[in-house]
């Protein structure tokens, strides 16, 4: 469970991974009311928080469906996001529950990361073990589908509208309906 200072943390690292500014209360004033990527991901935080503690579990719930109807992004309380997330254009994201993000993520607009089938759930098999595992430095671009158990390793591009239901290794970038991995080796020539 995040603390105080874990939350202090995160909210400082988010910044930095949108900004290179140096931190003051002018400026984070004005990217709360004016920077929507930088506003979505600070109130993901803040109901993440309330939610894990529980004499303010009822305030949290109630900011979670408000983010719900204000960006269109349905973050499921039980995932895993690391620090310095970036929604790049935060509206119609959906991340399920067992997801693992790694830190410095960048997330556009349109992306599902989340089980494959519901087959798992109703032979009682872990449902952890049904959603994708994102590695740290990780860009997913527009309408990008992140399906069942896979992992994404570090450092990954996935491209726009892919399909990605199979692992990516470090270092790739992944393309096409299904997605086809091709490694930065490839272009050495």
């Amino acid at each position: 469970m995040l603390f105080i200072n874990d939350l202090k943390n995160c909210y400082l690292l988010d910044h930095y991974s949108q900004s290179s500014e140096k931190l003051s209360f002018k400026k984070v004033a004005k990217k709360l009311v004016a920077d929507w990527p930088y506003k979505s991901v600070v109130e993901y935080r803040l109901w993440k928080f309330l939610l894990s503690k529980r004499t303010t579990k009822w305030i949290g719930s109630f900011l979670r469906i408000r983010y719900i109807k204000k960006y269109c992004i349905d973050i499921h309380p039980d995932a895993i996001i690391g620090e310095g997330l970036k929604f790049a254009h935060p509206f119609n994201i959906v991340i399920g529950a067992g997801v693992v993000i790694g830190n410095n993520a960048c997330i556009y607009n349109g992306v599902t990361l989340g089980a494959k089938n519901r087959a798992n759930l109703e032979l009682n098999i872990n449902s952890d073990s049904r959603y994708p595992i994102v590695g740290n430095n990780v860009t997913i671009f527009t309408g990008a589908k992140l399906l069942g158990p896979i992992v994404i390793g570090e450092r990954c591009i996935i491209g726009a509208n892919s399909v990605v239901m199979e692992s990516v290794p470090d270092d790739s970038i992944c393309v096409g309906i299904p997605g086809r991995v091709y490694n930065s080796s490839n272009y050495d020539n």
